[in-house]
């Protein structure tokens, strides 16, 4: 039979709502958004952001559903796209509820719709601007951030929001008045006063005068005389010079001409200083001369021209060693050959010139000197830093526009260079939209000589192993989780370490295996040591699961803080899972871990010992990494191997790895770190 009143949400699964009557809703490819993908949506957002939002991006895959949505100040041919929010859902997804979007921005919130389109359907969208997928006004509305969001003290980090409650005390007093407010008119309004118990407003009372200084005179500071008053007591400040006074900043400029050379004597004066003497300027009369002629037939004197003072030339800087140590380069020169797209800009060689305001001699609190140079080509603005520490130099290239397109590019040696030797670099990253230059040449600009035993090698620093030795976890950091130590440790642990008793045997504990044991919550650890690289990396871990109602373990790599969200970090893995039976490795952004490549491996038991292992070296293509994970058994006879897989989205490689575990007790006999040539 029909229906004749059909839900809200069955009847938006045959129209474009929530997009826009004006809205194409046709993805890059031209293919047309399907309408039961989206049932309904409702994102309040702040106005500042952009009066057109729209829908970003789509997927649908058996085991995902993924909706962005980002902001445009206008309609066509956006520069500046601000992300709002996004929906992320496990296949199935709930279909006809609200599910709650994660916001991207701070004053972002909603919720979305998933029709039943999201079931059996694989769909990839990315549409370019709110041309193609504009939200309408019911679905999504922007609404004007409060003109003032809080109250605070200059360079105070706190400010008062919300409702609350001012306290003044004596003699400063807080009341709430009505004032008159030129143009506006009568406001009930927040008065701060200075008074005292025998004062009106500060001022002291006729009969009180002589006895009580004026709260005025208490709070003015050093600075409370007035010149034009003469408060200032003597002497007496200088006000005006043959009439001419200060400008707005208190600053007078004299200009000397002729033969006059200024001197500064001191703080508070200056020596004027005349090239020829008196005899010089005021000539005898000699009329007439000794030899009788008159003064049209003869020079009376021979002027003498003051001397011509060179100005002062600062000096070149070649090499600097003020701040980062051992002499770098004052400026380097970078060549960039220009790209396609939206790097066609990016073209002509740039100077950097270092940076006096970076002067970081403890950069990311790890006793790492950092320098930084700074300079500009078009409208890209280039930023060359060079960080110093214990065992090895980095240097970092990084390109961006006002629209955000980055390009990230490091040494190709990484930890082998001087100051003076130009350098390779590769280029990590970019955003979509064409194809950058090649990478430049860095060279320094002037002759720098650098001082012997610059070059600093790190040969023999890695491989590095962490044993876990006598319960201590050298280097490591408890990112969540609760972590112990187990005298439970691997046969197989002497491959990587060998424990000799010292002559404290009573203290000493021996081998130990390093154990997560809070089953309720995502567990992560990263050695935080002197490797800050990792890529061209191979990890390696004994690992043993568990019983529970959740059993894996997993190697951790690249955790490094969310991109657009604070108080997140992302990172990939690679995972040994007993609840299914699987080898993985999986990404994971901030919420959840999303699977990318997974292999069965049917038997695998708990309570047994298992070799992880990780290799991570660049791709073939720019911005992209290859990750090979490989698992052997120790206890329960296993070998599998998958990859190498090629993903993206891993840079920039300066974050750090460990260990963890999703929900359940595991532990590690060991941590390793390999450097892969």
């Amino acid at each position: 039979m029909p229906i004749r009143n059909a839900h809200f949400y069955d009847r938006n699964e045959t129209q474009a709502y929530p997009l826009d009557e004006t809205a194409d809703c046709t993805d890059a490819r031209d293919t047309y958004l399907p309408p039961d993908i989206l049932a309904d949506l409702n994102l309040r957002y702040p106005v500042a952001y952009g009066a057109y939002p729209f829908v970003a991006a789509v997927t649908v895959t058996p085991t995902l559903v993924t909706v962005a949505i980002q902001a445009s100040a206008t309609p066509d041919a956006p520069t500046e796209l601000v992300p709002l929010a996004v929906l992320t859902a496990r296949q199935p997804a709930v279909e006809g509820r609200q599910l709650a979007l994660t916001p991207l921005m701070p004053g972002v919130g909603g919720w979305a719709v998933l029709g039943g389109g999201v079931r059996d359907r694989s769909y990839t969208g990315r549409f370019a601007g709110p041309r193609n997928g504009l939200l309408c006004r019911r679905a999504a509305r922007g609404y004007r951030a409060l003109p003032v969001a809080g109250l605070q003290r200059l360079h105070a980090g706190r400010a008062l929001t919300g409702v609350v409650r001012l306290v003044g005390d004596a003699p400063l007093q807080i009341t709430a008045e009505d004032r008159d407010l030129p143009g506006i008119g009568t406001r009930r309004a927040v008065v701060f006063r200075l008074t005292s118990q025998d004062v009106t407003d500060g001022f002291v009372q006729p009969a009180e005068a002589g006895k009580t200084a004026s709260v005025f005179q208490q709070f003015a500071g050093p600075c409370a005389g007035r010149p034009e008053s003469r408060t200032c007591g003597d002497p007496q400040p200088v006000e005006f010079v043959n009439n001419v006074g200060p400008d707005c900043d208190g600053v007078l400029e004299i200009e000397f001409k002729g033969c006059v050379v200024p001197a500064k004597l001191g703080d508070h004066a200056v020596l004027l200083d005349a090239a020829m003497s008196l005899s010089r300027v005021c000539v005898p009369a000699y009329i007439p001369a000794p030899d009788g002629r008159l003064p049209g037939e003869y020079d009376p004197y021979t002027f003498v021209p003051p001397p011509v003072v060179p100005p002062v030339v600062p000096p070149v800087v070649v090499c600097c060693n003020e701040t980062c140590p051992d002499g770098l380069a004052y400026q380097y020169a970078i060549p960039f050959a220009g790209g396609t797209g939206v790097f066609v800009g990016l073209a002509g060689t740039v100077v950097v010139t270092r940076d006096p305001d970076h002067d970081d001699h403890n950069s990311g609190g790890e006793g790492f000197y950092s320098c930084r140079w700074r300079g500009a080509v078009g409208d890209w603005t280039v930023l060359l830093e060079h960080r110093i520490g214990p065992g090895m130099r980095l240097w970092s290239l990084l390109a961006t526009t006002a629209g955000g397109t980055i390009i990230a590019g490091y040494p190709v040696d990484e930890n082998v260079t001087d100051c003076c030797t130009p350098r390779q670099t590769w280029l990590e990253e970019f955003s979509d939209g064409g194809d950058p230059p090649a990478p430049p040449v860095i060279s320094p600009v002037g002759d720098c000589v650098c001082a012997p035993g610059d070059s600093i090698d790190i040969v023999g620093v890695l491989p590095h192993t962490e044993c876990f030795f006598d319960s201590v976890a050298a280097g490591f950091s408890v990112k969540s989780g609760h972590w112990a130590f187990d005298p439970s440790d691997s046969p197989a642990k002497s491959d990587f370490c060998v424990w000799t008793a010292t002559s404290l045997d009573s203290v000493d504990e021996g081998p130990l295996a390093y154990t997560c044991t809070d089953p309720s919550v995502r567990s992560v650890s990263v050695w935080d040591g002197f490797d800050l690289y990792t890529i061209r990396r191979r990890y390696v871990a004994d690992v043993l699961m568990s019983p529970g109602p959740r059993a894996n373990a997993h190697l951790v790599l690249n955790y490094r803080p969310h991109a657009a969200t604070a108080g997140l970090f992302v990172y990939y893995l690679v995972e040994l899972d007993y609840t299914a039976q699987a080898v993985r490795v999986a990404r994971f952004n901030g919420v959840t871990a999303q699977t990318v490549l997974q292999q069965n491996v049917p038997g695998i038991k708990t309570n047994e010992w298992y070799r992880l292992r990780a290799d991570v070296e660049p791709g073939a293509s720019n911005g992209t990494v290859k990750i090979t994970a490989v698992l052997t058994g120790i206890t329960d006879p296993v070998t599998v191997s998958i990859g190498p897989l090629v993903v993206s989205g891993y840079y920039p490689s300066t974050g750090r790895s460990g260990v963890g575990a999703d929900r359940a007790v595991s532990r590690f006999s060991f941590f390793r770190v390999e450097e892969l040539p």
